[in-house]
């Protein structure tokens, strides 16, 4: 698909979706440290998300882009603030963050499962096959049968282009291959958003050109995405927005060819600069 086109579907696709489809307002997170003052990581971030759009979110290590990522799905549930998710306010109070400030471990896990999230480093079991690694999420949250799991996960792989690994370990897969189990993993949920926290950074260059394509494809398809990385190619040939980020709040966000190309703020056209030359 030609990079214009690529890019217009997540462009017609905020614009015909109404309101956003998830929300954050004045997220706050901190971090307790033995023998100091807790880590401030996320200091009140505004964003919205609408269904379609590839976000791209950018800035130094440390200002708060993963953890941000990982409040969306309550992997790090947020100190302050809230989140409107499909209509639905998620608020902390003494005992977690829950809809509308009530306890409901069903509509957690289900958030869970409609915001799916690919790591860094993979987190696949080792001791279970790439089928195996797919079809866990399936039968212990989605209560699916073995035959049903089996049928959906080698579905994904295929979709992915690893079809013919099913019953390979990981051990036995390229990185680049472990990354797509990850990703087929995360899609046999049927997540309406897809969160990835530097999903190329820890393979090879080489290795890196399979994840990137499948993730371009997603994004064609019109998955609505929300995408930790420095590449800066990708940012500005798949993205609609980019937000960039430094010591805990949002420094500037836009068209993500209007903030790759043409920042404003000093401090992204400082980063940018460092990025680009390395």
């Amino acid at each position: 698909m030609p990079n214009e086109t690529l890019s217009m579907v997540g462009r017609l696709g905020r614009q015909s979706a109404g309101g956003p489809l998830l929300t954050l307002r004045g997220i706050e997170k901190s971090f307790l440290r033995q023998s100091a003052e807790p880590l401030h990581v996320l200091k009140g971030v505004d964003l919205d998300l609408h269904q379609g759009e590839v976000l791209v979110l950018i800035g130094p290590s440390g200002s708060g882009k993963s953890t941000l990522l990982r409040c969306m799905n309550l992997l790090a549930p947020f100190d302050r603030g809230e989140m409107t998710f499909q209509g639905k306010v998620w608020r902390p109070n003494e005992k977690g963050i829950w809809p509308d400030g009530r306890a409901d471990q069903k509509m957690l896990q289900q958030l869970r499962s409609q915001i799916g999230m690919v790591f860094q480093q993979f987190n696949l079991f080792p001791h279970k096959t790439a089928i195996e690694n797919v079809t866990l999420g399936l039968r212990r949250v989605k209560k699916l049968s073995q035959e049903e799991a089996q049928s959906i996960a080698q579905r994904e792989l295929e979709r992915v282009g690893l079809g013919h690994k099913s019953d390979s370990y990981p051990s036995q897969l390229s990185g680049g291959q472990k990354q797509r189990v990850a990703i087929a993993r995360a899609l046999a949920m049927k997540p309406t958003v897809m969160l990835f926290d530097e999903p190329t950074s820890a393979l090879d260059p080489e290795l890196r050109g399979g994840v990137l394509d499948e993730m371009k494809r997603l994004a064609s398809e019109g998955m609505t995405m929300v995408v930790v990385t420095h590449e800066m190619a990708f940012a500005r040939e798949v993205g609609d927005r980019v937000v960039f980020m430094d010591h805990g709040v949002i420094v500037e966000e836009g068209p993500a060819r209007d903030v790759i190309g043409n920042p404003r703020n000093e401090r992204t056209q400082s980063f940018l600069k460092s990025v680009l030359a390395a």
